[in-house]
Formats: C-alpha cells, sequence, structure tokens
C-alpha cells in the first residue's frame, strides 16, 4: 500500500498499443494501451476502463500520442486528446480543427502534469467527430504513454 512505497521511490510506468482500437464518433473514448513496457509499481488497469492509479501522492508527468491510421477528413471534422482525473477531464493534451478536405494520418499529442493522491487515478481520452468509428494507428510508436512521478505532493 502507499505506506509502503518511500518518498523518494522513483514511479514509472510506459504502455503502448498496437490493437487498432476503435473510436466511436462524438464520443469521448478512454484509450486502452494494452502493452506493458514496464510499470514499476503495476499502477495500471488495462482494458475498456484503462486507468493508471498512482500508488503515492506526488506531481506526475503524462505524456502520451494517439493517432488514427490514415482517414479521410473534412473541414469541420476535430480531434481532440484529453487527460482525466478521477473520471472528469482534468486538461486537454492537444486539439485540432480541420480546415479543409485531406487523407491521412492525423495525431494528437502532448504532456501534462498532474497532481495525485495516493489512490487517485487518470486515464486519457480521444474525441473525435467524423460520423463514423474509426481505428487508431495500429503501431506502438504511434499509440503510447509514460507516467513518472517527478516530485512530492
Amino acid at each position: 500500500g502507499p505506506a509502503q512505497i518511500a518518498a523518494s521511490e522513483s514511479i514509472s510506468a510506459s504502455y503502448s498499443s498496437n490493437a487498432s482500437q476503435s473510436i466511436n464518433s462524438a464520443s469521448t473514448t478512454i484509450i486502452d494501451f494494452e502493452d506493458k513496457q514496464w510499470d514499476s509499481h503495476n499502477a495500471v488497469t488495462t482494458g475498456a476502463s484503462w486507468k493508471f492509479t498512482a500508488p503515492i501522492s506526488g506531481i506526475y508527468s503524462v505524456s502520451a500520442i494517439v493517432a488514427f491510421g490514415s482517414l479521410a477528413w473534412t473541414a469541420g471534422h476535430v480531434l481532440d486528446l484529453y487527460l482525466f482525473k478521477n473520471g472528469s477531464n482534468f486538461k486537454g493534451f492537444d486539439i485540432m480543427r480541420v480546415e479543409g478536405s485531406v487523407t491521412d494520418v492525423m495525431a494528437r499529442q502532448g504532456t501534462r502534469t498532474v497532481r495525485l493522491l495516493a489512490g487517485q487515478y487518470i486515464d486519457v481520452r480521444l474525441y473525435h467527430n467524423r460520423g463514423s468509428a474509426s481505428t487508431l494507428n495500429g503501431s506502438a510508436e504511434y499509440v503510447n504513454i509514460s507516467i513518472d512521478r517527478i516530485g512530492n505532493y
């Protein structure tokens, strides 16, 4: 439990996805980074309710990139990546408004810091409004997250 982890202990996790997750249109969807590279304290729950739960209080740095495969986008489409804390929108990572028609790989990425008490959790969610479900890129290079505790709370 949290009392057993030293305040100076390093906490770090890195996950990716190659599962080509389907993201419904006009729905803010949790990204399932299902492939573990490392997780120092097994703080991540994978699956449809993916989340990182802080094993101890601290300030955490969260970096994520999420990309779709090559898709047709038109003016008015949006693609937004958010950091949620305890089930509520905390901060946007990156937002995009398409200004013209293009068929391309579209990605959103960013880094945010968040203060978490032991037991609080975060997840990353993606929103688009293409009008139909769209599939994420199947390469772990383009769908990944890293979380590091960078300071005391």
